[in-house]
Order: structure tokens, then C-alpha cells, then sequence
């Protein structure tokens, strides 16, 4: 149903968003394709509301990723980017050339900004978040385990 959009739109389910549900969205009123991404109970589980798609919108503001035009609590906006999801055989082509030339800089840009706000500073958001999954399978207390080695 388009109803509260302006008009009519297409959805495409897209194959790649980890655990949530991402949809192209293509409006005759709109000239270019966007991405809906609407976060799953698995994201929801990992972070609070407020934390959730910030880092999406962090890293599309520093020009690594598409560009966040709404982002709430339960789902996202941002600009389609066209392209192929590249897999392991494609970075370990002609001896990971494209890796080391253009995968490298890039994550090396990334993981140098700072973690956006209201996140826990790092590595605490990554330690809390992956107790939050788990805690979904019985076990919230991984990163006390891996810790205490």
C-alpha cells in the first residue's frame, strides 16, 4: 500500500542486510532508487532504539556508504547505491589485488571514525551487542568469558 507516500512504489526485497529486512523502493515522484531497511527483533535485540542506524548514518556522512535520509527506531531511508555485493572469491581475485588496493583504504577510513553518539565507546558497543544476540540463545555473558581468558 502507497498510501502516505505521495504515490505509487515499487518494492524489490534486496538479498543483503545481515538480520533485517532491506527493500529497494523505486517512486515515479522520486528520480533515483532509495533503500528501506527495516530492523529486525535480532537488531533490536543487539541495540536500543536510539543507537540503532547511527553508525549507518556516521559512515554515509564520511562518504563510505549510501547517505541516511530518515532514520527512526524501527527502520531507516538511505539512497540506493547500484552494484554487486562482493563475495570471497571476488576479493581473493588476482591475488587480492582489489582487496589490498580498494577494500583496505576504505576500511582503514572506517575504522578510524569515531563512534557516533549515543553508542558506548568502542570495544564496549561491539562486547555489548553480541551479548545481546546471544543472550536471545541462553547465553548473554559471552564477552565475561572471552575476558576472562
Amino acid at each position: 500500500d502507497s498510501a502516505g507516500v505521495g504515490g505509487s512504489y515499487e518494492l524489490t526485497e534486496l538479498e543483503s542486510g545481515f538480520c533485517n529486512d532491506v527493500y529497494r523502493a523505486d517512486c515515479p515522484e522520486i528520480a533515483t532508487p532509495l533503500v528501506v531497511k527495516i530492523f529486525s527483533d535480532m537488531a533490536k535485540a543487539r541495540c536500543d532504539g536510539p543507537c540503532r542506524g547511527v553508525v549507518d548514518r556516521a559512515v554515509g556522512e564520511a562518504g563510505l556508504g549510501p547517505r541516511i535520509l530518515v532514520r527512526t527506531d524501527d527502520a531507516l531511508v538511505a539512497d540506493f547505491v547500484p552494484g554487486a555485493t562482493l563475495g570471497e572469491a571476488d576479493v581473493r581475485r588476482d591475488g587480492c589485488k582489489l582487496a589490498i588496493s580498494e577494500i583496505a583504504p576504505k576500511l582503514r577510513q572506517l575504522h578510524a571514525l569515531a563512534t557516533p553518539p549515543p553508542l558506548p565507546d568502542a570495544p564496549a558497543a561491539l562486547w555489548r551487542g553480541v551479548d545481546a544476540m546471544l543472550s536471545r540463545c541462553g547465553d548473554a555473558t559471552i564477552s565475561q568469558k572471552v575476558l576472562a581468558r
